[in-house]
């Protein structure tokens, strides 16, 4: 299902964390044309951990949306804790990462 764009995205991206993600893409094995940065987040025992992964098309139950030129997609069953979330990127003491901000799970 693609979002409508007048909508907000489930999930926004920082420029900085769509070049990188843009750079990851064009490195590889995908064809990038019809590729999507899938965003989920799984639950092992207590641990919840945010996923970002390269899919060369999206599922027939992902929500569909652009930022920066990027196509992203969301499980639809996984919206709920998601939605808000914000993606950036960090280079703290030489650790590049992508740090994800949501609002939808608590941090003890």
């Amino acid at each position: 299902m693609t979002q409508d764009s007048n909508q907000q995205p489930p999930i926004t991206l920082s420029e900085t964390a769509a070049d990188v993600l843009k750079a990851v893409a064009n490195n590889a094995e995908v064809d990038t044309e019809d590729a999507v940065i899938r965003f989920s987040i799984q639950q092992q025992d207590d641990q919840i951990s945010h996923h970002i992964a390269l899919e060369a098309e999206p599922g027939e139950a992902d929500v569909v949306f652009e930022q920066h030129g990027l196509k992203m997609v969301v499980a639809e069953e996984q919206v709920p804790f998601l939605n808000g979330s914000h993606i950036d990127y960090a280079a703290n003491d030489d650790q590049p990462q992508l740090v994800v901000s949501n609002p939808n799970l608590q941090t003890s």
